[in-house]
């Protein structure tokens, strides 16, 4: 069984902190609200296990579990454990998924941000959900014996949940109070070739700001105008270099980086960002 959702929310709430919370997953899920995260894929044995007890935890791939059923539909729930991907990259916006451990449950969640005017602006949601069942369990299933929609649960998601945390929680309580705020976003990645082959689709979401992206031992900011790459700044030990050099240089890194997205676009800015 597919089913197959797509959404647009348009809201005040800034691009930065709508980001921030597609961005980190925690929050991202505890917006959905279906979605509980209870640890990490411990890449040592290849187990999922409580991050602090994992001994090679990989931040990307995480444990949960998904709970499908909407609340006002009878309280008929279905239960399943899953690993959490994500978020990766995916055009100009981030995707997660969410498949259980059984591999007949699959969710796929795929965010844009658009600015659609001056302090107005929209964040499309995509989502994906399958369902795979064999003979027994079309009987004996929550899912159908319990009449839980897969289409309406999708809608239920966007619109009873991530719409509502948006509003209770994002939008600023007057325009006024938002303007000349700078909000950076912070999330991590956990390999910087993983940004370095989209940072103009990652452009594109921003009309006027920086990226800063930081690793151990280095720092590569972009600025950003029109959703285009305008200038960059790459500084490590051995010095700073500007222009396409920064980029070149940065590609040379491997390892995690921790990604700062700012509203502002100002040359000191990121000199300040870099030291």
């Amino acid at each position: 069984m597919l089913s197959h959702l797509s959404k647009t929310i348009t809201t005040t709430a800034s691009p930065q902190a709508l980001f921030g919370m597609i961005g980190d997953p925690y929050t991202f899920f505890s917006a959905l609200g279906h979605v509980w995260i209870w640890g990490v894929f411990d890449r040592s044995n290849r187990s999922l296990k409580p991050y602090l007890k994992a001994a090679d935890p990989d931040t990307m791939r995480r444990a949960g579990v998904l709970v499908l059923g909407i609340e006002e539909k009878g309280g008929k729930y279905h239960t399943t454990e899953v690993e959490i991907e994500g978020p990766s990259i995916s055009g100009s916006g981030l995707m997660y998924r969410v498949r259980s451990l059984d591999e007949r449950v699959l969710l796929t969640i795929t965010t844009q941000i658009r600015q659609k005017e001056e302090q107005i602006n929209e964040l499309s949601v995509t989502l994906e959900a399958s369902y795979v069942l064999d003979w027994k369990s079309l009987f004996l299933s929550p899912i159908f014996g319990g009449k839980i929609d897969l289409d309406a649960f999708l809608n239920h998601l966007v619109e009873d949940h991530i719409r509502d945390y948006i509003k209770g929680n994002l939008e600023p309580k007057s325009s006024a109070s938002s303007r000349g705020v700078i909000e950076p976003v912070v999330f991590t990645i956990d390999d910087i070739k993983n940004v370095l082959g989209d940072l103009e689709k990652i452009s594109k979401g921003i009309n006027k700001g920086l990226i800063s992206i930081s690793g151990n031992d280095f720092v590569l900011v972009l600025e950003i105008e029109g959703g285009t790459i305008k200038d960059s700044l790459y500084r490590d030990e051995q010095g700073e270099v500007w222009g396409e050099e920064a980029i070149k240089r940065a590609s040379t890194k491997t390892g995690r980086v921790r990604i700062r997205v700012y509203n502002v676009s100002v040359t000191d800015i990121l000199i300040r960002l870099s030291r």
